[in-house]
């Protein structure tokens, strides 16, 4: 019995280094790269405003679409989310649902890419 529940303790902490563990150079890049295609925003300046909010790809991306669809700034969108805002919340304040967010991505991948 203390055997099993060693090899389970050892096989949990296995998956659980692996889901903590940082994304590798070529996963961020596929990432960055498929916000780009939902947002229309280059690459580049994904980066930045991701090193700069701390925020996560997908919050990056939620947040980009949240400012078109307010007509606002990333920044202001991204500052209420750093503050612990739910993009959720954000969005209903704003009168903009998750399907006008969808669309607007949908809008972008059919579009030309912007300038990497």
């Amino acid at each position: 019995m203390r055997t099993t529940v060693g090899v389970f303790s050892l096989i949990l902490a296995g998956l659980l280094a692996c889901w903590t563990a940082p994304a590798s150079a070529a996963d961020d890049q596929m990432l960055v790269q498929a916000v780009s295609r939902d947002t229309g925003v280059p690459t580049q300046k994904l980066q930045q405003q991701k090193t700069d909010t701390g925020l996560s790809w997908d919050s990056v991306r939620t947040g980009h679409l949240l400012a078109e669809a307010m007509h606002r700034d990333f920044a202001e969108v991204a500052e209420k989310m750093k503050a612990g805002t739910p993009w959720h919340v954000i969005a209903r304040e704003a009168g903009v649902s998750k399907s006008q967010l969808d669309r607007l991505a949908r809008q972008h991948r059919q579009s030309p890419q912007p300038q990497r």
